[in-house]
């Protein structure tokens, strides 16, 4: 008899979380997890690129916000001067999404960019935002991959690392996306790649 009602206590314990783990009325629940794999890890899409001329001023507050990395031409010595050189200011923000609900992890590049137009990059600001339901940012950070500041063109790397648990406490998964865009001294801008 107290066997019986062991067993049962147990399957209902191991059961009844796995049954109702994803389905929490629209609150997210931690799956297990093979599952949550299988959610992290679902291919991605493109989010909300948008690209638009901007003020030097504009270019030049984006420096100064939390968590920007901003790279200046030689010569150069504040983002001041650097800006104050070029000929117009760009502003893009792209956005990659990985993942399933509850699993979905997204990472977006903003990145503010001042040139001489048709010429040469002399400043740009890039700070990385993410976003998920129950996948958390372990970090974020930017680099430019090939050409640069100087150049009339540049490719800058945006990526972050995630932490999304699942219904076993000691077992988190922790993927890492990218998301590359394409920037030019004619303000154009294009996503080019992604993880």
């Amino acid at each position: 008899m107290v066997r019986k009602a062991l067993i049962t206590l147990l399957l209902a314990f191991v059961l009844v979380p796995a049954a109702s783990a994803g389905n929490g009325n629209g609150k997210a629940k931690p799956l297990d997890p093979n599952e949550a794999q299988a959610l992290a890890s679902a291919p991605g899409q493109s989010l909300q690129t948008s690209i638009s001329p901007v003020s030097k001023l504009d270019a030049l507050a984006a420096s100064t916000q939390s968590g920007a990395q901003t790279e200046l031409a030689p010569g150069f010595a504040t983002p001041a001067q650097a800006i104050a050189a070029s000929t117009g200011c760009t502003a893009w923000q792209s956005g990659w999404g990985w993942g399933t609900w509850p699993y979905d992890q997204q990472v977006y590049d903003h990145t503010y960019y001042c040139a001489v137009t048709g010429d040469h990059i002399t400043f740009r600001t890039t700070t990385v935002t993410t976003g998920g339901t129950l996948c958390g940012t372990e970090s974020r950070t930017n680099w430019i991959v090939s050409g640069g500041i100087g150049y009339f063109w540049m490719v800058v790397h945006a990526e972050a690392r995630f932490s999304c648990p699942t219904v076993v406490p000691w077992v988190t998964l922790h993927p890492t996306d990218w998301l590359e865009t394409s920037y030019n001294a004619w303000g154009n801008a294009a996503q080019v790649g992604h993880s």
